[in-house]
């Protein structure tokens, strides 16, 4: 039997690999302490050949901070990485452009030490595609990106650390950061806090590459997006971004995105939910009629976008996939799957809300796929309704027998 020391190193380093990969760089931990040859790691030296795949938790044990600095000498081999910021602080200024393989880059848990201008230096990653960043400044933010990037996803950004305080972000930092991926094929943006924008305009970006755009929780999102040249989008997504009265609207975003060679005309899927004001609908719905080629829906905003669909079958006249998620009237749902059937196969909404059981069973004979939906929202409202029925009950009882009913104030 063959001693597990005599094996061959590349087999050692290809184990080592995937299991860095599978279980990140805790799993090196207790095999350093195996024998004097794995403590010092030797076989990774091999690896330098290989593609690695690095993934290093925020916190680590015991010898943490040396295996990250041996792991920053294989920087050459390195396809992908999700690691703290900490990992980024670590690699000299003369080691930056050895990242020659790297293909996504996930950074998290950032502060502010970072300067505003290009951390890579003279010398980007060449293959750099992939990029996520989570709990980072703007600034930090800024510093890592390049142009090559066509896969973009930010997730809890903020400003400026001032008096132990983290500050919402500037619009035109946000802006500055989008102006840097301008091949950019997906950006996915979700809780940004930005700053009240000024009264100037701000500065047109084209991204002409862009197909998927998703914005959750983004504050002033239409001000920046009536900035946003998107001809190619295919997919949009717009989940709680609401607006304060006050703050301006979603009008301008949709009159923006009308004007020729702004028209997103290729938009095939539409999520769009907790956003739009009532002042906004009658906009968005001219907008909406735009779109021939939308064929997904999803909505939780007024019922007038339902009935629109339903009075008028030139509103995307390739819907095959809806989806609501508020009141609305069941009669336009019917009417909506009666003229738009055979092509309108899937239908989603709260029906056990709204209709009754002969409509629902009606309804499932228009299309190929009927399914009930109930939010949180929604089971909250029917619960409200039904104690104010049974308050309405006892009230008229009360109002029969002539007297209150009599109330149980305590004791046994």
């Amino acid at each position: 039997m063959s001693l597990i020391s005599e094996l061959p190193s590349e087999l050692l380093a290809r184990a080592f690999e995937i299991g860095i990969f599978k279980w990140g760089i805790q799993f090196l931990l207790p095999l350093r302490l195996t024998c004097q040859s794995w403590n010092e790691i030797r076989q990774l030296a091999s690896a330098k050949a290989a593609p690695l795949y690095v993934t290093i938790p925020r916190y680590l044990g015991y010898n943490g901070a040396e295996l990250e600095t041996i792991l920053l000498t294989t920087a050459e081999n390195w396809v992908y990485a999700a690691v703290p910021m900490r990992v980024m602080y670590k690699i000299h200024p003369g080691r930056r452009d050895a990242f020659t393989r790297l293909d996504a880059l996930h950074v998290a848990a950032g502060d502010q030490k970072l300067a505003s201008e290009s951390f890579w230096g003279q010398t980007a990653p060449p293959k750099l595609r992939f990029f996520s960043a989570d709990g980072l400044c703007s600034r930090g933010v800024y510093s890592l990106i390049v142009p090559s990037i066509v896969d973009f996803e930010l997730n809890n950004l903020h400003g400026r650390l001032e008096h132990h305080r983290l500050r919402d972000i500037p619009m035109k930092e946000l802006l500055d950061i989008l102006a840097r991926i301008p091949n950019a094929a997906r950006i996915c943006l979700d809780t940004i806090q930005c700053l009240q924008p000024a009264a100037e305009t701000l500065p047109a970006l084209t991204f002409s590459h862009l197909t998927e755009l998703d914005l959750t929780r983004v504050r002033w999102a239409p001000h920046f997006l009536a900035s946003m040249k998107v001809p190619a989008l295919q997919n949009l997504v717009i989940v709680d971004c609401e607006m304060a009265p006050k703050w301006g609207s979603w009008q301008v975003v949709f009159m923006q995105w009308s004007q020729p060679g702004w028209l997103p005309v290729n938009l095939q899927s539409i999520d769009i939910r907790g956003s739009l004001k009532e002042s906004d609908v009658d906009a968005f719905t001219r907008w909406l009629a735009r779109l021939p080629n939308v064929v997904r829906f999803m909505h939780d905003e007024d019922a007038r976008i339902t009935a629109a669909l339903a009075c008028d079958a030139s509103l995307c006249p390739g819907l095959v996939h809806l989806a609501i998620e508020r009141a609305y009237e069941f009669a336009d749902l019917m009417v909506l799957a009666k003229h738009r059937r055979p092509r309108l196969k899937f239908i989603s909404a709260a029906l056990c809300f709204e209709g009754s059981e002969d409509e629902i069973a009606e309804l499932k004979d228009m299309v190929e796929e009927v399914h009930c939906v109930v939010s949180l929202a929604a089971s909250m409202a029917v619960l409200l309704l039904r104690a104010r029925y049974q308050d309405q009950n006892t009230y008229n009882n009360v109002k029969e027998c002539g007297s209150p009913p009599k109330l149980r104030t305590g004791g046994v």
